[in-house]
């Protein structure tokens, strides 16, 4: 009785675990709406219209779009309509409203005017983001005075005092003349004439005497402020010595002071020149003057970049001040007076001056003056440091949303899209605020925060941390967090962008329902952050605004399989759900492609070519994301984003086959536990190792985690850091030393604390196998669904793939789930060996598939992959360990290092222990220098400094397996252009047998060739004879490896219904597999007919309107812009390619197969055979089988296809004149007609293409083949 018991309850387990897997794959199949795509809906100027929003929302329903993110932003020239929250404009929304639920979809609403960030008229000054400004004044003490301070500056009419402070004068010179280059009499403001290319400025300033001088103060009244230059000193006027540069690229500047240093001592000068040079600016901005609005030089110690550590800029960070300059004297805390409230209205004040000469410094606050943007509706941005801020923000715009749409059901999400609105750093009760939080009063260093050394330099940078720390935190919680709770008061989810401000990126975006990121089209793919705020705080959905372009790389150019790739690299670093970038609605029925968001977002709308065939993509996304939200992902590290620089996020090249998430020092001090070694999150994600990233100021209170982690038995990387960054620390710098004694030099942790400051070497120290093995050019995302390991590969080449790839899973057999047609299919070549499972694929260019380990899947029958090359160990020559700048001698260590080989190659740290030896030379850095050979046979040398560490794998250098390709030509150029810098030498030192792996980038490739624009690398090799030119963008990985260069042959193994093993030829050969058990099956097509080719004889149909001919006869297939006729060439649409073709006899039979072969197609192939429709082909291999539609003798074939909107776009740039207009607008776009009637189809608000662009291939280019194949099976 006892095991029929056990046996029923090993059955329902069962029985659950198929139940499971049916239903998972039966959502893959055909997932639920909830995992559709969103999209941004730009109704990008004022001019909305009831049936163009009718028009759009079907047409998204159709394509298969779910949820509707309306922004109400204003980038477009248009005719006037509805002002933004009118009556008329809000009925708009509320038939946005209703038609979005008549269709089925879900809403969502940005919660302003444009994207960013949170204002609108409603904001008044006093609740408007506040900054920190002052006023000077200097007086001579013994005795009474009435001094009257200048006003500071006041912005929108509003500012109060903050306090009032006196502290002793430093030096400062008197200016006796100030003289120019550019004017004859200098007076400021003076406006610098550097628009031109090339230009520079010079002012000259003579002092009455030789004063001691530290620093220049500049003040620009410039927004964007783009100048460099070099300032010289002289003692005598006449021989100036260069003392100090400047190089100011800001983009959103508040306008303080900038302080220029003169070194780390002062210099004695009489006389200053100052030479400003135009500086290369964003092409958005473009070349302007720039305005000077004064220059003061002082003998005070300042702190040079303070906009970048007082919270008035973008960024977050402690800045460590030069080791010579840390320690000068600045002003002494204790010497401060505070005069706060002996102001008077009219700013003067009545004080008994000690006796010296005293800095009265005024402090105030005034609103920053940002505005949300881009908008027809704007007002001032919203305080983010208090809660006031937001809750005057919430009615002005949200309540008024909430209101239009009530009882419909569709509205969903609240959004804050991208945070553009620069810095804050002052609000009411911040003084509080940060005493509480800090634990030390803020008003003497109050100061520092406008550019003064309170104390030391030193003293004033671990102030300005706690500072910025401060300003970050009330951002998180009273902006983001106070958002996302007036969300879920009112029954939405928070979408939140958590970046690009003077915050902490994870802190503010772990209040997000769903934390999202963005990539772009020509871009690199996007950052851990989304996803890591996702992951580490526990949320299903991941978002990204997806496919946003600028004007080179979008202009109508993408197509759904360059969007797949970009999707895809997306997927792989954690984003699990796509929020389209932009679909901008089209007021008119019939007018394209209409209207854009400036040079902005891919063209995901009705007016776009191919838009009415998204579904096929837009299917394989919902299948792709349905699986990336099920479940855990899993990663191997946790890596610390940053505790001095917070959003830090330290790159991870060299990390292939792992994946990684970013934490906060808040998760890291509060929320991990240590369980069995490994690392856990409370929802029960876990972790090998926790990484201390790349950071070298760690806190007090990081070090004590640190070693509690390590005595609770997790593992560590890092190295140990060379300070704290946090004034709150002082007064514990002993307990401090000996932590830090404990964790790295006592050998207490030897075991588990791994001195490595990248990831990469902590993985291979730590000896932990890649969760993921496989060519370079492979991404790979992890997922645990239950009992099922989920992988997701893609490949980032453009050749297609035919090889073993590994997954540290064993036990189970691995599936193929096809994400573009819903298919599961058992893997047909496995094996599992050695801790791993091998599983070949065959994917085609850019291709991706589901590689699903499932319990319930069994061992079924298989075939076996090739048994892998052992790849040739390598042989170290040479190996010299010494002081660093040495050029002899040191310790011979050639032996210790041979001992370290293993058949990977060779992994390991250098420092002593590694070699066994003493220290050659005690106290001074040293290097490893180290000559060996790979099987490549070539001498190659290695210089890695102590600390360091050494990763060779042996398959990189081994010439049996080399990659056949020859680097012809590399330049590194701006983005669009011809010409650039050379790198062909640097990219061939790259070279290695195994291929190329790097990323496109500055340090890598020699130098910046083009400062502030986007760059790309134009590389060229060659192959077989035939040359190859790739374009990569600037932060591109370029992966080139052998395994895409091995032929694939024309086997294809499957397993087929029956579950039996079995090969599809597609063309004459021999297949030779091995076999469990460790027999051989050679499995041969036998004969097979000959390709018919279908190049020749066909009929072309257009459609009507489009200004091309109603049909035309291809003798060849040619691309369409080859066509002598203006009306094909410059075609852009859906044509019908037709012909009628005989089947051979003969040709068909028992396992037989029958595939139609398109060849190279552009863009997308719709294929009907004898009037059956065989569906949509969107991305290579543009070839569907026929078996079942082919019929003897006569055969009628049908290939719809549709290009890109820009041929038509060129084409009708080639007409002269102008067509009739009225009010700036052709009369034919007013009046929604679809052609001007002079022979023009488009009108666009952003054109994009000039008349000389070179056309685009379009259409059937082939070549065009009905191949015939042999099923082959194998029983055993």
């Amino acid at each position: 009785m006892r095991n029929v018991f056990f046996s029923f309850v090993a059955l329902c387990l069962l029985a659950g675990r198929l139940c499971a897997a049916d239903s998972l794959r039966e959502g893959f199949a055909n997932p639920p709406p909830e995992y559709r795509v969103h999209t941004w809906y730009h109704w990008s100027s004022n001019f909305v219209t009831p049936e163009g929003i009718t028009a759009d929302l079907e047409a998204m329903k159709k394509a298969g779009i779910g949820t509707v993110h309306l922004f109400a932003a204003a980038m477009s020239r248009m005719p006037s309509g509805p002002a933004i929250l009118t009556e008329k404009w809000r009925e708009n929304v509320r038939h946005f409203a209703s038609e979005a639920r008549r269709l089925g979809l879900q809403a969502g609403v940005h919660n302003c005017p444009g994207w960013s960030s949170s204002g609108g008229p409603w904001i008044r000054p006093e609740d408007a983001m506040q900054f920190l400004v002052s006023s000077e004044a200097e007086v001579a003490g013994g005795g009474k005075r009435t001094v009257t301070l200048p006003q500071p500056e006041i912005r929108n009419g509003y500012y109060r005092d903050v306090a009032l402070l006196a502290f002793p004068a430093a030096p400062s010179p008197e200016v006796t003349k100030i003289s120019a280059t550019f004017t004859k009499v200098p007076s400021f403001p003076l406006s610098l004439p550097l628009k031109e290319k090339g230009s520079s400025a010079e002012l000259r300033f003579d002092f009455s005497e030789l004063t001691p001088l530290r620093f220049a103060e500049l003040k620009f009244g410039e927004t964007h402020l783009y100048v460099r230059g070099e300032i010289e000193l002289s003692p005598d006027g006449v021989n100036f010595t260069k003392a100090g540069t400047f190089d100011f690229g800001i983009h959103n500047d508040q306008r303080g002071p900038k302080y220029v240093p003169f070194g780390d001592r002062p210099v004695k000068a009489r006389s200053a020149r100052i030479r400003f040079r135009d500086r290369v600016r964003p092409v958005w901005i473009g070349p302007a003057d720039v305005r000077l609005e004064s220059v003061r030089f002082t003998g005070q110690a300042m702190i040079p970049q303070i906009e970048l550590q007082n919270a008035s800029g973008s960024s977050f960070g402690f800045r460590p001040p030069a080791a010579g300059y840390a320690a000068a004297a600045g002003i002494a805390p204790e010497s401060i007076i505070d005069l706060t409230g002996k102001l008077n209205a009219a700013g003067q004040l009545e004080w008994e001056v000690p006796p010296g000469t005293w800095k009265l410094l005024r402090i105030g606050h005034t609103p920053t003056g940002k505005r949300n943007a881009p908008a027809s509706l704007s007002g001032l941005e919203c305080d983010k440091l208090s809660r006031r801020g937001l809750d005057a923000h919430w009615p002005g715009m949200m309540e008024k949303y909430l209101a239009d749409t009530k009882g419909l059901d569709v509205l969903r999400y609240g959004i804050i899209d991208s945070y553009e609105v620069g810095g804050q750093n002052w609000t009411d009760g911040l003084d509080r605020e940060f005493e509480t939080r800090r634990g030390y009063p803020l008003k003497p260093y109050l100061p520092a925060v406008l550019g003064y050394a309170v104390g030391t330099p030193e003293e004033s940078a671990r102030f300005l941390y706690d500072f910025q720390k401060t300003v970050a935190e009330l951002f998180a919680e009273n902006y983001f967090g106070r958002f996302t709770e007036l969300c879920r008061r009112n029954g939405l989810l928070s979408c939140l962008e958590p970046y690009g401000g003077p915050f902490e990126s994870m802190q503010s975006g772990k209040s997000a329902d769903l934390p999202a990121g963005e990539f772009w089209i020509g871009g690199a793919p996007p950052d851990k952050l989304a996803a890591s705020i996702g992951r580490v705080y526990g949320k299903k959905t991941i978002g990204a605004e997806a496919f946003t372009t600028d004007a080179l790389p979008g202009r109508w150019l993408q197509d759904p399989y360059q969007l797949k790739e970009y999707g895809d690299r997306a997927w792989c670093r954690g984003i699990n759900l796509f929020m389209l970038h932009s679909y901008v609605h089209q007021p008119w029925l019939h007018v394209r492609p209409g209207v854009t968001l400036g040079r902005h977002g891919a063209h995901f709308n009705r007016n776009n070519t191919w838009f009415r065939e998204a579904g096929a993509w837009l299917d394989y996304v919902r299948r792709g994301q349905y699986l990336l939200q099920s479940g855990q992902a899993v990663a191997d590290v946790l890596v610390l984003s940053g505790e001095s620089v917070p959003n830090r996020f330290p790159a991870e090249n060299g990390l292939d086959g792992y994946d990684f998430d970013y934490c906060d020092v808040e998760t890291l001090l509060s929320r991990l536990t240590v369980r069995d070694g490994r690392i856990f999150l409370p929802d029960g994600r876990s972790y090998a190792l926790f990484s201390l990233g790349t950071d070298r100021y760690l806190s007090r209170a990081v070090l004590r985690r640190v070693r509690e982690l390590l005595e609770a038995g997790a593992v560590v990387a890092g190295v140990a850091p060379l300070g704290s960054p946090t004034l709150a620390d002082r007064g514990s710098e002993a307990e401090y030393r000996r932590l830090v004694a404990d964790l790295w030099e006592s050998g207490r942790y030897e075991d588990r604390l791994l001195p490595a400051g990248k990831v990469a070497d902590a993985v291979r120290a730590l000896k932990l196998a890649p969760d993921f093995a496989g060519p370079v050019e492979f991404g790979f995302q992890h997922r645990k669904i239950g009992e099922r390991d989920i992988y997701l590969v893609s490949s980032g080449s453009d050749r297609s793939f035919c090889g073993t790839v590994s997954f540290r899973v064993t036990g189970v057999a691995p599936e193929l789930w096809d994400p573009a047609t819903g298919e599961t299919v058992p893997a047909p070549v496995w094996e599992t060996q050695g801790g791993r499972t091998a599983v070949q694929l065959r994917l085609p260019p850019k291709g991706s598939i589901f590689v699903v380990f499932s319990p319930e899947a069994g061992t079924k029958k298989h075939l076996l992959p090739p048994a892998a090359p052992v790849p040739a160990r390598l042989e170290v020559v040479e190996a010299l360990y010494r002081e660093r700048d040495a050029a002899a001698g040191g310790a011979e260590v050639t032996d210790a290092v041979r001992r370290l080989i293993d058949d990977s190659g060779l992994h390991f740290p250098v420092n002593t222990k590694s070699f066994g030896i003493a220290d050659p030379a005690p106290g001074r850095y040293k290097v490893l220098l180290l000559k060996f050979r790979g099987g490549d046979g070539v001498l190659h040398e290695l210089r890695t400094p102590e600390y360091g560490r050494v990763s060779l794998d042996a398959g990189k250098y081994d010439r049996s397996a080399a990659l056949p390709i020859e680097i012809v030509r590399a330049v590194y150029r701006p983005r669009g252009e011809e010409n650039g810098k050379d790198v062909t030498d640097e990219v061939k030192k790259l070279f290695t047998p195994a291929g190329l792996d790097f990323i496109v980038d500055n340090p890598t490739l020699g130098g910046d060739p083009a400062p502030d624009r986007p760059k790309e690398l134009l590389l060229e090799y060659a192959y077989r004879g035939e040359r190859v030119t790739k374009v990569y963008p600037e932060w591109a990985k370029v992966s080139l490896s052998a395994a895409f260069f091995v032929p694939g042959g024309g086997a294809e193994p499957f397993i087929d219904r029956d579950g039996r093993c079995a090969v599809l030829f597609l063309q004459p050969g021999e297949a030779e597999y091995r076999l469990p058990g460790g027999k051989i099956w050679k499995a041969a097509s036998g004969v097979l007919p000959e390709p018919l080719a279908l190049d020749r004889e066909w009929s072309l149909s257009f459609p009507p309107g489009l200004g091309a001919p109603e049909r035309i006869e291809l003798p060849e297939l040619i691309s369409w812009s080859d066509h002598a006729d203006d009306g094909v060439r410059y075609f852009s649409g859906t044509a019908v390619y037709h012909k009628r073709f005989e089947l051979p006899a003969g040709v068909t039979g028992a396992g037989r197969r029958h595939y139609l072969e398109l060849g190279a197609v552009k863009n997308l192939a719709r294929v009907r055979l004898n009037g059956a429709d065989l569906g949509l082909l969107w991305k290579p291999p543009f070839r569907v089988e026929v078996t079942e539609r082919l019929k003897p003798g006569m055969n009628e074939l049908q290939v719809e296809v549709t290009n890109l909107l820009v041929n038509r776009m060129i084409g009708d740039e080639q007409l002269s004149g102008r067509d009739p207009e009225r009010d700036g607008f052709p009369e034919w776009v007013l009046s929604d007609r679809s052609d001007s009637g002079s022979g023009r189809y488009t009108w666009s608000t952003w054109k994009g293409w000039a008349r000389d662009d070179k056309l685009l291939a379009s259409g059937l280019l082939g070549p065009v083949r009905l191949l015939t194949g042999a099923v082959v099976r194998q029983d055993f």
